[in-house]
């Protein structure tokens, strides 16, 4: 199962795995490749957040790991289009 939102746009042969959740108004760029269990454009993090409608860009060609989160900036647009071909994750070692 996948959760893509009524307000994303996801580009030609992007690839996205199970369980997946593509949140918010994303656009996602062509040729991606969008692991299991990753969550793309929920709301930003950032305690500046003011319920403001916030965008995500991805541009094209990326891989985008297991369990990534990947947010949307505050108050501008926060854009990631420029970055090609790039690996992306979200795994952080544990450290005690």
């Amino acid at each position: 199962m996948v959760y893509i939102s009524s307000r994303a746009a996801i580009g030609d042969n992007t690839v996205i795995g199970s369980h997946a959740v593509i949140e918010g108004r994303t656009t996602i760029g062509k040729d991606n490749q969008i692991f299991s269990h990753a969550v793309i454009g929920s709301i930003p993090q950032d305690l500046k957040y003011r319920g403001e409608d916030v965008e995500l860009i991805i541009g094209n060609s990326n891989k985008i790991r297991e369990f990534t989160l990947i947010n949307p900036g505050t108050e501008v647009v926060w854009s990631y289009q420029n970055r090609e071909q790039q690996p992306l994750n979200g795994i952080c070692p544990y450290r005690s």
